[in-house]
């Protein structure tokens, strides 16, 4: 009966509640703030825009199109992994092209698994590189690498880099372990939280000042009333990539990312709802009364949850396990989640493998340790509490929007 009643409970709160805002901003993103006087000297250079499906402004105006309407036609577009459109599916090759609107030349940086370097062709037709690209909020989520890789190459070439900023749909929350030495690569591009409550522009100034030998000439156009805990409305929103369509997969990507990188979970990729599930293979030990807890224990943490099974065509399997929903992204502590649902998953005896990608996207081989049992969990919440205090201090005069991010500390 009780399980019942939960159930009821969830699905109303489904019904009643969604995820993904409407509301009209009460700010203006740093694509709208771009001044007249910079838009008239940028006209005497050569500007490489990097930029994507989600750049757009309010009205959903590409910010190609709202340059070009301004007088500022841009040299080349350079576009990051999924490309401009959005649409090519993770880690396949990003082709070049030209754009069939301002028939302005399209050049990938992203290719077969990994970010490019800038080539010095380009670089010789560029004098400023403008970034106008929606963030996520995951330190392994891969634009905010290709940030970094331009920053790296204009301080290297003495080329100058605008940032439009943007907010961050995760709102204030700062969480998560830092990145170990042994780890960097193009899903874990620089020691930050893996959530790090911080936008685009606010991690353009921390790469350029405490990551590079010599700093690039940076500038970031800021927001204007922008309110960090409010985080992102849903109006504003494009698809961050295809398996992240909406606010709500964005969500579910704070802590289902990295899970999904732990077999035997589904996190709903190949399903109707990526990164807004979690499933196991229904002939697995979990009976109905199992999921039952869990969606308990996440309710806990503010993230409602109903069972439900779904067919992946590609394994050719039926799945079990929760649709999750989650009203309130401030509210969860998602790194906490995440240890929850692999404890849980230890609990039941499940066999879980971890694989190289996923130390390379939680940034640390101590949660590989975790799982196996050869590292408690006194000792994992004491380092990953340490890092972060230590990464905040360092950060903080780099933080541009009130009130400040938010450390999350493991308990």
């Amino acid at each position: 009966m009780c399980v019942r009643l939960l159930f009821i409970f969830v699905l109303l709160n489904f019904v009643l509640h969604g995820t993904d805002q409407t509301s009209v901003p009460d700010y203006t993103i740093g694509l709208e703030a771009v001044s007249d006087s910079l838009i008239q000297s940028l006209r005497k250079v050569r500007v490489a825009l990097v930029t994507n499906q989600t750049g757009k402004d309010m009205q959903g105006r590409r910010t190609i199109d709202v340059l070009v309407s301004r007088g500022l036609k841009p040299t080349l577009i350079l576009v990051p992994e999924h490309g401009l459109d959005g649409q090519v599916p993770a880690g396949h090759v990003v082709a070049d092209y030209k754009d069939a609107k301002t028939g302005i030349s399209v050049i990938s940086l992203y290719g077969h698994g990994t970010g490019k370097n800038i080539d010095q062709k380009i670089l010789n037709r560029i004098d400023l590189f403008m970034i106008d690209l929606q963030d996520c909020g995951m330190r392994h989520f891969t634009y905010i690498s290709t940030l970094y890789t331009i920053l790296k190459a204009c301080a290297a070439h003495k080329k100058k880099i605008i940032v439009l900023d943007r907010p961050n749909p995760l709102g204030d929350c700062m969480e998560g372990p830092l990145v170990e030495p042994s780890l960097h690569s193009f899903i874990s591009i620089a020691s930050i939280p893996v959530r790090h409550g911080m936008t685009i522009g606010e991690l353009a100034l921390y790469f350029n000042k405490y990551l590079l030998s010599s700093s690039a000439h940076l500038q970031v156009v800021s927001m204007k009333d922008y309110d960090r805990k409010k985080g992102l409305c849903g109006n504003l929103l494009a698809p961050l990539s295809p398996n992240l369509p909406s606010l709500s997969a964005c969500y579910g990507y704070s802590f289902l990312g990295m899970l999904g990188e732990c077999k035997p979970f589904q996190v709903g990729i190949a399903l109707e709802k990526p990164f807004q599930m979690i499933m196991l293979p229904e002939n697995d030990r979990l009976r109905f009364a199992d999921w039952s807890i869990l969606a308990k224990k996440l309710q806990h943490y503010g993230i409602n949850a109903i069972i439900c099974r779904a067919y992946a065509k590609k394994q050719g399997l039926w799945y079990r396990g929760l649709q999750l929903q989650i009203p309130e992204i401030g509210n969860v502590p998602t790194f906490e989640v995440l240890l929850t649902l692999l404890d849980f998953a230890r609990n039941k005896r499940i066999s879980l493998n971890l694989s190289e990608s996923g130390d390379k996207a939680i940034g640390t081989k101590k949660i590989r340790a975790y799982i196996a049992g050869t590292l408690q969990r006194d000792p994992l919440v004491k380092s990953i509490n340490m890092g972060l205090a230590q990464f905040y201090k360092k950060a903080q005069n780099c933080f541009l929007y009130k009130p400040w991010p938010r450390i999350v500390e493991l308990h």
